[in-house]
């Protein structure tokens, strides 16, 4: 069909893994990266400010259903009691996007509401290279 894009990615498509194993109960995940600059502006400078890039970080944060006994949510939660190192995956469940790399489960929070199901949230962080996966890798 004309006019259809097949190379995009729904974020339904999108899963977080931890040590190869996906977090069950998943709704949302975010993948942030960032850099420090590092101002190198001097007297010379002429109008602009000028960076260099410093130190990289990266984090992702996700948030779900609890669903205790599953092995993915109990690998998550059993890494921030811990306090391990594991091995994360933002990827495409089927398909060549996404990212992977060491990280640490910073925080875990709990939302019980009378009127809804008892979800998490959580944020974890780079403890090392972020590397793409995938045939693009």
């Amino acid at each position: 069909m004309a006019g259809i894009q097949t190379d995009k990615i729904r974020g339904l498509e999108v899963l977080i893994s931890i040590d190869g194993t996906v977090v069950g109960g998943q709704r949302g995940a975010s993948l942030s990266m960032s850099a420090d600059e590092l101002d190198i502006t001097d007297k010379n400078t002429t109008g602009y400010k000028k960076y260099l890039v410093g130190l990289k970080e990266w984090s992702i944060s996700c948030d779900g259903l609890v669903c205790a006994g599953e092995e993915g949510y109990d690998a998550l939660f059993n890494a921030f009691i811990a306090g391990d190192i594991v091995q994360v995956q933002f990827k495409q469940k089927e398909g060549d996007f996404g990212y992977e790399g060491p990280m640490v489960i910073a925080s875990m929070d709990f939302d019980a509401q009378y009127d809804d199901a008892l979800t998490y949230s959580c944020e974890l962080k780079g403890a090392g290279d972020l590397t793409k996966v995938g045939a693009g890798a």
